[in-house]
């Protein structure tokens, strides 16, 4: 694992996107200068091919942020129609005394 790589797990483990944001724009803004900025005698060839596969490589982290967050999201979703689905089934059910009300109502008639 070369470096990039070890700060983007970092990041993610601590789950701080916004850092990762950070460190792509700054990849970006490397790239677009290597592009528009000429020095003699200098290919910016691999150092663009480097920066190119460092910016896929913090975005690919980032989908991973965007993946969890849908995931999670449809989990609270499920969680919140289950409870709602549970506490309709609670609200339709009769209030039908069990048996031993019945008993209840019957032996104090009796008495």
């Amino acid at each position: 694992m070369n470096a990039i790589e070890q700060i983007i797990a970092g990041y993610v483990s601590l789950k701080d996107r916004r850092a990762l944001e950070e460190i792509r724009d700054h990849r970006k803004r490397l790239f677009d200068d290597l592009q528009t900025k000429s020095v003699p005698g200098f290919q910016p060839l691999v150092l663009s091919d480097i920066l190119r596969e460092e910016i896929d490589l913090i975005e690919a982290a980032l989908a991973r942020f965007d993946d969890d967050r849908a995931v999670s999201a449809s989990d609270s979703l499920e969680q919140i129609e289950t409870k709602a689905t549970v506490g309709d089934d609670e609200r339709s059910q009769p209030n039908d005394p069990g048996p031993e009300d019945d008993q209840t109502f019957i032996s104090s008639e009796h008495q």
